[in-house]
Order: C-alpha cells, then sequence, then structure tokens
C-alpha cells in the first residue's frame, strides 16, 4: 500500500527570556558575542528588532544571505519566503536580487543570521568571510577535498538531497529500523539513465529505475528528466519498508538547502565544520514541517 504523509504546522509558542537567560543560554561563543555586543537589537530593512534568544527564533525576523545564481539558489529563496520567520533574502550576485520587493544586494554580512552558498563563490572564501562576521555558513556541495573539524563559526556542508535528504528518511517512523534490518540508501541525480545495475523503485513519476552503487555504499541513479528522488529501503525480520520521495529534482535539493539552513540558523550545529546529516533527524523534521511528501510502502515478511 502506498500513501502519503505530511506534518502538522508547529504551534509552539514564543518563549520570554530575561536578558541574562538569554546570554547564558547561548550555546556558542559567536551567539554569545552577538548577544553581548549588541546594544539594541539590530533592526531590518522594515525596521523590526532582530531578536536572539538561545540562539533559538521564537518567532523574529530572520535574515538570510545567499550565494548563488542557479536555479537551486533561486528555488531556496522561494522556499525559505514561504517560513514565517524569513522576512529579508540578500543576494550576494545581483543578478537574483529582483526575486520580490523583500530581496536585496546582500553588502553587509554582519546584518545576516545565516549565509548560504550553492558554490558561485569558493568554499575557503566564504568561510572566511563567514568567520570574521560570526554568521554560520551551510553549503550544498559536498566539499570532500574542506577540512572538518571545529571552527569559529558552524560551517555545514553537503546539505543537498543524496547526502542530507535521502539518509534522513531512516529517521521517518515508518522505517522503524532495529539491528537485524538491512538498510539501502538510494537518491537520484541527472545524468544519462543507467542500463544495467541494481533495480530502485522510487515513488512515481521517477517509478523503478537502475542504479549503481557509490564508495560509501549508497545507491545513486541517473534520470534524464526534471524528476528526482530519494528512498530508504529497510528489509528484516518484520518485512520490508519503503521510505521515499518523489518531486521536482531542484525543488527537492532547495527544500534540503533551505530546511538546513533554518537548523543552523537556530543554533543546533556546533562550531565545527562537518557535514549537515551530523543532525539529520532535527533536519527531517524541519523537512516534515514545511510539508515534504513522503511516500511509504510496506509488505509483510
Amino acid at each position: 500500500m502506498l500513501y502519503v504523509t505530511r506534518s502538522p504546522q508547529s504551534t509552539t509558542s514564543p518563549v520570554s527570556l530575561s536578558d541574562e537567560d538569554r546570554y547564558n543560554s547561548c550555546p556558542h561563543p559567536w551567539d554569545r558575542r552577538r548577544y553581548r555586543d549588541q546594544d539594541q537589537p539590530a533592526p531590518d530593512s522594515t525596521g523590526a528588532a532582530i531578536r536572539i534568544v538561545g540562539a533559538r527564533w521564537h518567532g523574529g525576523p530572520m535574515r538570510v544571505a545567499i550565494d548563488g545564481t542557479d536555479e537551486v539558489a533561486a528555488r531556496t529563496a522561494r522556499v525559505l519566503f514561504a517560513e514565517e520567520t524569513v522576512t529579508h533574502i540578500g543576494f550576494m550576485q545581483p543578478e537574483l536580487k529582483l526575486l520580490g520587493p523583500r530581496t536585496t544586494a546582500a553588502t553587509d554580512l554582519d546584518t545576516y543570521d545565516v549565509l548560504v552558498s550553492t558554490g558561485e563563490t569558493p568554499a575557503i572564501d566564504l568561510l572566511a568571510e563567514a568567520s570574521v562576521r560570526g554568521v554560520p555558513l551551510v553549503l550544498w556541495h559536498d566539499e570532500p577535498d574542506l577540512y572538518r573539524g571545529p571552527a569559529a563559526v558552524p560551517v555545514v556542508v553537503s546539505a543537498n538531497m543524496g547526502s542530507t535528504l535521502a539518509p534522513s528518511l531512516v529517521n521517518h517512523p515508518s522505517a522503524a529500523i532495529t539491528t537485524s534490518d538491512a538498510v539501502t540508501i538510494a537518491w537520484t541525480e541527472p545524468g544519462k539513465p543507467y542500463r544495467g545495475g541494481t533495480a530502485i523503485t522510487f515513488p512515481e513519476p521517477v517509478g523503478s529505475i537502475w542504479a549503481r552503487e557509490r564508495t560509501s555504499g549508497h545507491l545513486v541513479a541517473r534520470t534524464s528528466g526534471n524528476w528526482g528522488g530519494a528512498v530508504v529501503i529497510v528489509t528484516g525480520p518484520s518485512g520490508e519498508r519503503i521510505v521515499g520521495v518523489s518531486d521536482h529534482g531542484p525543488h527537492l535539493e532547495a527544500l534540503t538547502l533551505a530546511a538546513v539552513a533554518l537548523v543552523a540558523a537556530g543554533g543546533t550545529y556546533d562550531s565545527t565544520i562537518c557535514d549537515a546529516s551530523h543532525h539529520g533527524r532535527t533536519v527531517f523534521a524541519r523537512l516534515m514541517e514545511m510539508e515534504l511528501d513522503v511516500a511509504v510502502w510496506r509488505s509483510s515478511p
């Protein structure tokens, strides 16, 4: 049986903290510095005050800077604008600043809460800029040559469908993974479809296509059209469970990048350079709040 699940929107109320509690609850030194150094909350372009509460946003405005001119960057901006907390997006390249009245050129990263990149500027340059400005950095690409370890600010890499969305599907309740289960993770990438390999069934309209194994042990299929997908297949004594998504490929990439950006802006990631999947459960929960449609299939043993 195949069906679609969608999570309800969060109804959590804002939390009010004293100034001392706000400072003490900031988990990272850069959060504390940003809060301590501001005598007044920084206003956004409309004059509204930006409020930091323990490195988590509770109904206040959020400003996001985007580095990129491709389709994923443009779609990420549109996805973020659907979030109530995001009130302003600044583009580091002027080509995309005309997406709407709430977008401008990002000229001063000090005023932004997270910097997102689809690879227009070299990662090492963005890392240096983000470190100086004290703003979390989220990178769409895998950046295998980038050092992983302590950093001045949170630097999150691999915020894409293959490295983050696909493995995060194991957190869906229907996966119900046990130590006796075998787990297969697969996703699609643009390209000429394979003519052999391992047959993987994605939700429609992608359907069943050939995939090949990567060095990570995961499987990757290629699609020649705009559709893309990700799937987790769990096989064990209790039967087979398949949890997957299929949609416009660039949209799934943008949705993943936007979700990781929101999680990073909320202070979930430590001040290190790490993969987005390091907090896969939190990212998946955020994706469900953003109405990611998930298809589930089960069979009896």
